[in-house]
């Protein structure tokens, strides 16, 4: 069996709440099985047994920002590009781009790449002399 545990970890340089992913750990376990002969062997395998969330990175923080060509009159702090709104979503966009789940107060998201869920497995080895 091995014990694997990351402490919490940033996807960049910058040490900002919104690029820190969780501290997480997780468990693997092998059992093998050897015949007398040593001919046939049998391996049983799990990793992250337990099913816990693993994360391969630290969180990508970043802000939905997005353009629309409604116009700039009344829009809430929103800046004209030739005519287009270039707002932040949940922060200064237009009615229908409110806040996502997760987001903070800047308007900023984390974005996780997590490792696989748990893993099982066998082998069967089998020795030609």
């Amino acid at each position: 069996m091995n014990y694997i545990w990351r402490d919490k970890q940033y996807g960049t340089l910058f040490t900002r709440s919104y690029n820190e992913a969780p501290a997480w750990d997780q468990v693997d376990a092998r059992v093998r099985w050897v015949s007398e002969d040593e001919n046939y062997e049998v391996i049983v395998y799990g990793k992250n047994i337990t099913n816990n969330i693993a994360y391969d990175t630290g969180a990508l923080g970043t802000r939905l920002a997005g353009t629309n060509n409604f116009p700039c009159s009344g829009s809430g702090g929103m800046t004209s590009t030739l005519g287009y709104c270039n707002f932040v979503q949940g922060v200064n966009g237009p009615a229908g781009y409110g806040a996502v789940r997760g987001e903070d107060a800047s308007g900023h998201i984390k974005a996780y790449q997590i490792a696989p869920p748990a893993l099982w497995g066998v082998e069967f080895h089998y020795k030609f002399d």
